[in-house]
């Protein structure tokens, strides 16, 4: 599904250039002095002369009996397919459409540090299919679908084998949608202003091509994303835009306004809040917004809290995952939000004053889902959970020396106001609560104190009367990535939670809570705790009840 303009991965390869399609057979044509004799020739360029037609007449009749070679390979493969070959080219296409379907998607490098272009010797599965026969052939350039989807390297596709390439690609997909992977890996690209002229005919091939686009994925400067913006025509079936756009402090363009009325999901990278404010306004239909890593600018706190804010009714999901900037939350007002992600593991500044401001701004009276970063005091933290009763489940970043602190005052809270006695009841619809956390040390021994209500009811009718906050599970993720470590490296003791506690902790389960202590993996380190204090899950029939009734 991946369309790499790489001439070197173009099959078969000429034997002169090693990037075309064509067989040639190279001549020698060495310059020479020329001859002294006046009067005739001597005899070497007799012998060059007589040689020349020969060597000619070989080559092209070397060059026909190449290409008879390939097609009777193609042939043979064919005639070997006993099973397939009796397939309907309908039923053949069908299977080609799955195959490619199911193949992984393409993505965006991750390290460009080195700035190298990629150089890899895969050959996209469609010209895979093509070259097995020739029926094969004709099958996959008569099935647009499977064309549908590229990724285009502009550090390699701007010469001319490579635009011809795009351009019958492009021709192939019959006007059917479009999903485009744009990268460019090469540090000068981020210098310039404008893009190189030599990027312009694959620019100008996209861009007449956006009527088609579904999804664009885009990790270009700024300069390459502006010159499609103004070039491109229409995009009616655009329904998804992700634009990476790495921080250099090279970039000398600035992000211009676009109309993006199809997007529903917007998803950028690398860019500073007054820009990603500038693609929420102009995307009415946004349903799903994800910022990683947004920038910081000088003052832009102070700046920020003075400019209008934009309202978007249509925003239903919006993550943020930034080590610098939060001041976006001053901007934006979603009164419809349902999912909200922000994540750090740094204590983002100033996100204890600018965030209960966007509570307040959107009202949020439908988010059921909130992931915050620990950049709060409890108090800090009590307030704005108290100003969004609607959470069923709440998430907790847990990366500062603080975090500890916290987790106990917020699982004593949760205790203390487990019953649900008023319309002011501190979260009364939670029903999970996680933590995610970097550390070794969790404070597994206050857990109980989340769940007093439990350990008080008695069955009694009255105890049935009171009504409680819903909250049946407990999850622990610790963040640290176990598979680069050796054992050496790892605090099991730390890790681990201690025999007395898995006791307790298992009675909490038998009472209908759901507790789950796991790495970034989804390994089961509440298993592997009980293993570490040799608790044999063959001889704890209450925790297999417990895991039985929740499978």
């Amino acid at each position: 599904m991946t369309l790499k303009l790489e001439m070197d991965w173009l099959a078969p390869k000429c034997t002169a250039c090693k990037k075309c399609d064509a067989t040639h057979i190279a001549v020698p044509d060495n310059s020479s002095s020329p001859c002294s004799s006046a009067s005739r020739q001597c005899e070497a360029c007799m012998r060059v002369n007589k040689l020349t037609p020969e060597v000619e007449e070989a080559a092209e009749k070397l060059k026909q009996l190449i290409v008879a070679l390939q097609n009777a390979k193609q042939d043979m493969n064919h005639h070997h397919c006993s099973v397939v070959k009796k397939l309907p080219p309908e039923i053949l296409s069908i299977i080609f459409e799955f195959y490619v379907a199911r193949a992984l998607a393409p993505s965006l490098p991750e390290d460009i540090h080195k700035f190298e272009a990629p150089q890899s010797q895969v050959l996209p599965i469609p010209l895979v299919l093509s070259q097995v026969c020739h029926r094969w052939r004709e099958v996959a350039l008569s099935t647009p679908q499977i064309w549908t989807t590229f990724a285009l390297s502009l550090d390699l596709c701007c010469r001319s084998p490579g635009l011809d390439l795009m351009r019958a690609w492009v021709s192939r997909t019959r006007n059917h949608a479009l999903t485009v992977h744009l990268y460019s890996s090469l540090r000068n690209d981020y210098r310039s202003p404008s893009p190189h002229p030599s990027l312009l005919p694959v620019l100008q091939i996209l861009a007449a091509a956006s009527g088609q686009w579904r999804r664009f994925n885009i990790r270009v400067p700024i300069s390459t994303l502006n010159y499609l913006g103004t070039h491109m025509q229409h995009h009616p079936l655009l329904e998804t835009l992700a634009i990476r756009l790495i921080s250099l402090h090279m970039d000398v363009a600035s992000l211009t306004n676009q109309l993006w009325k199809a997007v529903t999901t917007l998803r950028v990278e690398g860019i500073d809040a007054e820009d990603c404010v500038m693609l929420v306004s102009s995307a009415p239909n946004l349903v799903t917004c994800i910022f990683e890593k947004i920038i910081s600018t000088e003052d832009e706190g102070s700046w920020h809290v003075n400019q209008p804010v934009i309202e978007h009714k249509n925003i239903h999901h919006l993550a943020h995952d930034s080590e610098e900037s939060c001041y976006i939350f001053y901007r934006l007002k979603l009164p419809n939000l349902k999912i909200l992600a922000s994540a750090s593991r740094y204590d983002l500044q100033d996100m204890s004053t600018v965030f209960p401001v966007f509570v307040k701004n959107s009202g949020l009276e439908k988010l059921e889902v909130l992931k915050l970063p620990d950049s709060f005091t409890f108090a800090e933290l009590q307030s704005v959970l108290s100003a969004i009763p609607t959470i069923t489940r709440f998430t907790l970043g847990c990366f500062t020396t603080s975090s500890e602190a916290i987790v106990i005052s917020l699982l004593q809270h949760l205790g203390r106001t487990a019953a649900i006695d008023s319309s002011h009841a501190f979260l009364p619809n939670l029903t999970s609560l996680e933590f995610e956390v970097y550390d070794p040390d969790f404070p597994w021994h206050r857990v109980w104190e989340g769940f007093e209500h439990k350990a008080l009811d008695s069955g009694s009718e009255n105890e049935h009367d009171t009504k409680y906050r819903p909250l049946s599970t407990f999850k622990v993720i610790n963040t640290m990535d176990f598979s680069n470590m050796s054992d050496d490296d790892v605090d099991w003791e730390r890790l681990m939670i201690p025999r007395h506690i898995l006791e307790d902790l298992i009675d909490l389960m038998e009472r209908g809570v759901e507790i789950l202590f796991e790495d970034v993996a989804g390994v089961d380190l509440f298993t592997e705790s009980m293993d570490h204090v040799n608790m044999d899950l063959e001889l704890c029939p209450r925790y297999k009840a417990c895991r039985v009734n929740k499978g």
